[in-house]
């Protein structure tokens, strides 16, 4: 599990070389790290560990939660060239 008990840097978190489902495990992890305990966050764990819907709505979810909880005035959480992570604002 990624440990982000500290505030976590700009970079990549989920290398898209291992596929986009590695991604987003790697999402569901940080996820968890967040020790949130409610239905609706387990849930969005679970279905980033499952098939990705035809929207990625569970994706775009992910990324709003983490971005409330680990803010960062010049970056944003997401996937860029198939990599997932937190990307500096010049990157978008």
């Amino acid at each position: 599990m990624i440990n982000l008990r500290l505030k976590p840097g700009i970079g990549c978190y989920g290398d898209g070389a291992f596929g986009h489902q590695h991604t987003r495990e790697r999402c569901a992890e940080m996820l968890e790290s967040l020790s949130i305990d409610c239905s609706e966050q387990r849930d969005l764990e679970a279905s980033l560990r499952s098939e990705m819907p035809d929207d990625a709505e569970d994706e775009y979810l992910a990324c709003v939660i983490l971005e409330a909880n680990y803010p960062c005035d010049n970056a944003w959480w997401g996937w860029q060239d198939g990599d997932f992570g937190l990307w500096p604002n010049d990157e978008q």
